[in-house]
């Protein structure tokens, strides 16, 4: 089993997925012919505290919310998560996409 943080880069499908307190993933790419250090950090959305998500958010640049298409819960429990990154990242004037 392995967390997001190892399936996106790696481009391999994902066959278990194990929620992890926090996994963090660099890899050096290249991007626009400039050499970047990709990092990916995989806090599975569940901080205790709301102060600590919003400076997680705040931090950020790009999300990706993962949920189960078996289980409309899971997709219900991001709706919170996505408002908070909405009203953070709108404000800056930063753009978001829903893919």
């Amino acid at each position: 089993m392995i967390s997001i943080s190892e399936v996106i880069p790696s481009k391999n499908p994902i066959k278990w997925y194990i929620p992890t307190i926090e996994n963090t993933y660099r890899q050096v790419i290249t991007c626009n012919k400039n050499i970047c250090t990709l990092q990916i950090t995989d806090t599975t959305g569940s901080h205790q505290f709301p102060a600590m998500q919003r400076l997680s958010i705040g931090k950020g640049h790009a999300f990706i919310l993962v949920y189960s298409v078996t289980s409309r819960q899971s997709l219900e429990e991001l709706r919170p998560i996505r408002d908070v990154i909405v009203e953070m990242k709108v404000r800056f004037s930063e753009p978001f996409r829903n893919c």
